[in-house]
């Protein structure tokens, strides 16, 4: 079941939406993963841990800082290593 909905977004967001394929579906992905976010949250919330906007805009530079030290060789060897991982699930040797 679906339901139509009239959002009013600041431009950038909506030149982001308008530039998708599919934009009803580029929408309702990055809101389930939302939701996905605020449950875990809950759930840690309700295990006795708490965990502020601080804390993930701190993990996520984290992140980022990781992620930009990966190599261009490093994410070609990695690409290498997961087709060899592919071709072997779907019985391709060699």
């Amino acid at each position: 079941m679906a339901k139509e909905v009239r959002l009013t977004v600041p431009d950038d967001v909506a030149e982001v939406i308008a530039g998708k394929d599919d934009p009803a579906a580029f929408v309702t992905e990055a809101v389930r993963r939302l939701m996905v976010g605020d449950v875990a949250r809950t759930q840690l919330r309700e295990a006795g841990f708490t965990i502020t906007d601080q804390d993930m805009a701190e993990a996520q530079a984290e992140v980022d800082r990781l992620h930009a030290q990966i190599t261009p060789e490093a994410r070609a060897k990695a690409a290498e290593l997961y087709a060899e991982v592919m071709r072997m699930r779907a019985g391709v040797h060699g």
